[in-house]
């Protein structure tokens, strides 16, 4: 899949809803239009997509990501937001890290703006079904395997052992 091809969907969906800058913070939304996967457990972590295609990735010093393809900075180095106009949040982000945001800039409105991003991951490109469809294949051929293998008596490690080392096999 293309991951411009997201990000772009985002952005008409930003446009549509008069927004110029979104900070997206869920780890899996940020994996799905970038490709990046981190766990930031408690600490900040978020993409800057903005409507002139200048993104930034929020990083904490401590997470190794090469090549990300975006402008990175520290979490402490927020003036990146444009603060005179209104920003998007998503859902995840911590009041932790929105509630000093907000009183650093007290002249900059805030949204709810989840939606530009989760409506994009809700429609599927063709891509998307086909390994949808396979996936839903394995899981199939796996829990037909399960089935048989449970007898009285397991625990119930030995059975999700069992059904992680045949999904390993698919």
């Amino acid at each position: 899949f293309e991951m411009n091809e997201r990000i772009y969907r985002v952005l008409k969906k930003m446009e549509d809803k008069g927004l110029s800058q979104l900070l997206v913070s869920d780890p899996l939304s940020i994996r799905f239009l970038t490709g990046i996967m981190v766990n930031p457990g408690e600490r900040l972590y978020a993409l800057l997509l903005r409507a002139n295609g200048k993104h930034t990735l929020f990083l904490n010093y401590l997470y190794y990501v090469s090549n990300t393809g975006f402008e990175e900075v520290s979490f402490s180095d927020m003036e990146h937001i444009d603060t005179e106009s209104t920003l998007g949040i998503d859902k995840t982000w911590p009041a932790r890290f929105l509630i000093p945001l907000q009183e650093r800039c007290p002249k900059m409105k805030t949204i709810w703006g989840s939606d530009c991003v989760d409506d994009v991951r809700a429609c599927k490109n063709a891509e998307e079904i086909q390994i949808m469809k396979e996936a839903s294949i394995i899981n199939d051929k796996v829990m037909e395997r399960a089935a048989e293998y449970i007898k009285e008596g397991m625990t119930e490690k030995q059975v999700a052992d069992f059904i992680d080392a045949e999904y390993l096999k698919e």
